[in-house]
């Protein structure tokens, strides 16, 4: 679970060039199959999301699955 994007799935390690320098970055898909490059660096905003069942992805731009559900 990303801090400001909420529930997405790790899809894998990929390194992407920015200003002529490699990144490697985690690729998480969310709702739509759209796609989040998140550098390795920044980790900490990444949690873990535990359930028995399978996870509503959540939409990107839209309010995290966290926060739009009732508690």
């Amino acid at each position: 679970m990303h801090q400001e994007y909420g529930i997405g799935r790790y899809d894998g390690l990929t390194t992407l060039t920015v200003s002529a320098a490699p990144h490697d970055c985690l690729r998480l898909i969310y709702d739509g199959g759209e796609k989040l490059f998140l550098p390795v660096e920044n980790i900490e905003v990444l949690s873990r999301y535990g359930s028995d069942q399978q996870a509503t992805l959540d939409k990107l731009g839209g309010v995290p699955g966290r926060a739009a559900r009732p508690r």
